[in-house]
């Protein structure tokens, strides 16, 4: 399996080379997987209709610049419709919520080192 390297904080994580998140998100995937337990369907949608709003309105009043503004809403649709279900793998735990926000902030690719 390839990796990239993702920094943090707390340091270098190696990450899949093609993952939609980060070093925390594989920090609590390698040390937290506990019982499968992931986020419902209706959460991972709902963070994904405010994001893509979010996007929407911030291009509206001129603090986001449309370009990137289209992109964001387009990964946030992607959100909605579960097609990115899959890059959400942390464990739906208390501490893992502000992950998955985080993780829908992430444009609809891989990010790069």
């Amino acid at each position: 399996m390839q990796t990239r390297t993702e920094r943090d904080s707390m340091g270098s994580m190696e990450v899949p080379a093609d993952a939609y998140y980060g070093a925390q998100t594989e920090r609590a995937r390698r040390n937290f997987e506990i019982g499968g337990l992931r986020f419902p369907r209706a959460f991972l949608r709902a963070l994904g209709l405010v994001k893509k709003s979010a996007a929407r309105v911030n291009v509206g009043l001129g603090l986001l610049d449309a370009r990137l503004g289209g992109l964001i809403e387009e990964a946030a649709q992607e959100v909605v419709d579960g097609r990115l279900d899959g890059w959400f793998p942390s464990p739906a735990a208390p501490t893992s919520w502000r992950r998955a926000r985080a993780g829908a902030d992430r444009p609809s690719t891989p990010t790069t080192p």
